[in-house]
C-alpha cells in the first residue's frame, strides 16, 4: 500500500517536471521564431544557449530534490548540488561573454525560460 502511494507520488512529481519543461520549450519556440523572423542569429544562438542551460539546471534541480529523502545529511547534499548548479549557471554566462557569436543578454534571458513557464502556467 505504502509502496503504491510512493509510486503514485513519484509519477505525479515527474509529470509536473515534464509539464513545465514542455511549457518552457513552447515559450522557447515562440520567442525563437520571433527572433529568426527578425533576422538576428546572434540573438537566436544566445537565447538557444541560455534556454538549454535553463532546462539543464531545472532537470538537475528536480533530480536533486527527488533524491533528497534518501540521503543521510540532506542539508549538505542540497548545498553541494546548489553550488554545482550555480557553477553551471556561471559557466553558461561566461561562455556567452567570451564567444562573439552568442548575445549575452539573450543568453541571460534564455536562462529565465523555465522560471517564466512556471510563473505563467502554475496552478492558482
Amino acid at each position: 500500500m505504502e509502496e503504491q502511494e510512493e509510486k503514485n507520488e513519484l509519477e505525479k512529481y515527474y509529470k509536473t517536471v515534464y509539464f513545465y519543461m514542455k511549457r518552457a520549450l513552447i515559450i522557447y519556440a515562440i520567442v525563437s521564431a520571433i527572433i529568426i523572423v527578425a533576422g538576428q542569429m546572434r540573438w537566436f544562438f544566445g537565447f538557444t544557449f541560455g534556454s538549454a542551460g535553463a532546462l539543464l539546471i531545472f532537470r538537475l534541480h528536480s533530480i536533486t530534490t527527488r533524491q533528497l529523502p534518501n540521503k543521510k545529511n540532506p542539508l549538505l547534499f542540497m548545498r553541494f548540488h546548489y553550488i554545482i548548479r550555480l557553477l553551471i549557471l556561471a559557466a553558461f554566462v561566461l561562455i556567452a561573454i567570451k564567444r562573439p557569436f552568442l548575445n549575452v543578454y539573450f543568453t541571460i534571458g534564455g536562462l529565465f525560460v523555465v522560471k517564466i513557464a512556471i510563473y505563467l502556467f502554475r496552478e492558482k
